[in-house]
C-alpha cells in the first residue's frame, strides 16, 4: 500500500498516523543524505500519492521540501528532467518555482529503501506564500493564473532542452487510450449505460478534434499540466504581490491549451466556466498572443480532463481523501459537462 489516506475497512485516524509516521522516519534516513544539521525535523504537510514533508533547519535557520515520490509512476531521467525546468525557470527569472536542493554528493535525486521497496526522494527550497482563496474572486484569480501560464509557455517556447530530457507526455494515448495513465474513465463509480453512452459519444468527438489539432511547436510543447489555482502561491511583500508555481510532478508534452482544462480541475460544471475562460484567456494574452483557433480548443481540452479526472478519482477513491469525497457524484456532474460540451461543439 502506497502512503496515502486510510483504505476501506482501515481506521481512518489511526491508519493516517500509521501512514504519517512511516513517511516521517523515511524521510529521516533520506535527510541524512543532506546538507541539515543534526537538528533537523521533518513533518508531512500532505499525504496523497506523492508525500510532502517540510523540513525544518533550526541551526542553519533553513526551511526546504522533501517529496517522497510514488512508487512507479515516473522513472529516474523523468524526475530528473523535471528539476532540469525548474533550474532553467528560477535561471530566467521567467516565475519564482521551488529550487532544488542536492545531496551531499551530488545527486538530484535520493533513493531509500521503503518496505516497497526503492524509493526516490528529491527536496527544494521552501517558498513562502498562500494558495489564493477558491472562495475569493475566481474570475481575477483565473487572470492571474492566465498570465502565470503564458510566462511559462513562453519560456518553453524559447528553452532548447538539455540533452537527455524526457517526461511522461499527455497526448490522447496518455489520457484515453486501452491504458491510460490516470486510469480508464469507464471504469467510473456510478457510472449507468445513459452516461456510458453520452461520455462515449463525448470522448469520440474529443479524439476526432485532437486529432485534427496542430501538435507544432505554436500549439503542444512542455506545459505544467496541472497548474490550477491551488499550485499557485502569493506571497504580498513590500516590494508588491509575488505569485510562485509549485507541483511540477506531471509536466509534459501536451497541447498548450491542456493546461486550461487542468486549471479547472474539478469544477468543470461551474456555471461561471465562460467568465473563467474569458478571464484566463485574458491574463493570457497580458503576456503573449493567443490566437482564435488555440481558444477556440479549449472546450474539447475541458471535456478531456473531466474525462481524465472521472478515471483518476475511480483509480484513487479508495486510497485519496479527495477522490473519495468526490465519488460517484463526481461521474453523474461528468455527464452535465458532456451534454453542454456535445451541445456547444457539435454541428
Amino acid at each position: 500500500m502506497h502512503l496515502m489516506e486510510a483504505g476501506p475497512g482501515e481506521t481512518g485516524p489511526v491508519r493516517g498516523r500509521e501512514l504519517v509516521e512511516r513517511a516521517e522516519a523515511l524521510a529521516q534516513v533520506a535527510l541524512r543524505r543532506y546538507d541539515f544539521s543534526p537538528r533537523t525535523t521533518v513533518e508531512v504537510i500532505n499525504l496523497a500519492e506523492n508525500v510532502t514533508l517540510r523540513i525544518d533547519d533550526p541551526v542553519n535557520d533553513e526551511r526546504a521540501v522533501m517529496r517522497l515520490h510514488r512508487p512507479g509512476y515516473h522513472h529516474l531521467s523523468d524526475i530528473k528532467s523535471e528539476l532540469q525546468w525548474l533550474d532553467a525557470l528560477k535561471a530566467s527569472r521567467t516565475v519564482e518555482v521551488p529550487p532544488p536542493i542536492d545531496a551531499i554528493n551530488g545527486d538530484r535525486v535520493v533513493i531509500v529503501e521503503d518496505d516497497e521497496g526503492p524509493r526516490n526522494v528529491t527536496v527544494c527550497g521552501w517558498l513562502d506564500g498562500e494558495a489564493p482563496d477558491p472562495e475569493g474572486d475566481l474570475v481575477a484569480q483565473f487572470a492571474t493564473l492566465g498570465a502565470v501560464t503564458a510566462r511559462l509557455h513562453a519560456h518553453v517556447a524559447h528553452w532548447r532542452l538539455p540533452p537527455g530530457f524526457c517526461r511522461r507526455p499527455w497526448g490522447a494515448e496518455q489520457m484515453l487510450g486501452a491504458r491510460p495513465t490516470f486510469g480508464p474513465w469507464r471504469a467510473g463509480l456510478g457510472l449507468d449505460r445513459e452516461v456510458l453512452l453520452l461520455l462515449e459519444r463525448a470522448e469520440c468527438e474529443v479524439k476526432r478534434r485532437l486529432a485534427s489539432f496542430s501538435t507544432g511547436p505554436e500549439s503542444f510543447g512542455l506545459v505544467h499540466a496541472d497548474l490550477r489555482l491551488a499550485n499557485l502561491l502569493v506571497d504580498d511583500t513590500p516590494a508588491g504581490q509575488v505569485v510562485r508555481v509549485i507541483d511540477f510532478d506531471d509536466c509534459g508534452n501536451s497541447w498548450l491549451m491542456y493546461d486550461f482544462g487542468a486549471a479547472v480541475s474539478f469544477i468543470e460544471d461551474d456555471p461561471r466556466l465562460p467568465e473563467l475562460m474569458a478571464s484566463w484567456c485574458d491574463g493570457y494574452r497580458t503576456v503573449r498572443s493567443l490566437p482564435e483557433e488555440l481558444e477556440a480548443q479549449i472546450e474539447t481540452f475541458v471535456m478531456l480532463r473531466r474525462l481524465v479526472l472521472v478515471g483518476w478519482v475511480a483509480k484513487n477513491h479508495e486510497t485519496a481523501t479527495e477522490a473519495a469525497e468526490l465519488g460517484a457524484a463526481f461521474t453523474a456532474g461528468t455527464a452535465e459537462v458532456a451534454e453542454r460540451y456535445l451541445g456547444h461543439l457539435l454541428v
